[in-house]
């Protein structure tokens, strides 16, 4: 009894390791319609007028156009392609 309560924790254990770190990168491109400094959100409203909130985080990365980097204060108002994993900005690009 001992041994299969020890493998199905093994197993299980595994399992939520494995999706933790899935790598699963989602794709939203639209315009940023709001940012908060304060809260380090950003809002992306895609042309169908769906909205998608997403977190920024210290590693997030900005570029304009010409692939530059830039401040995510210069990009509000403007069309993006932001890259997240589970809702956190990977990258964020001016389209």
């Amino acid at each position: 009894m001992k041994k299969t309560i020890t493998i199905l924790s093994a197993l299980a254990l595994s399992a939520g390791l494995s999706y933790a770190g899935c790598g699963k990168v989602d794709t939203t491109s639209g315009k940023i319609t709001s940012y908060d400094a304060e809260k380090k959100i950003i809002v992306v409203e895609a042309e169908g007028g769906a909205k998608t909130t997403l977190t920024i985080t210290p590693t997030s990365k900005y570029a304009g156009k010409d692939g530059k980097d830039i401040k995510i204060e210069d990009l509000q108002g403007k069309t993006v392609k932001v890259d997240s994993e589970h809702k956190k900005v990977t990258s964020v690009k001016e389209a």
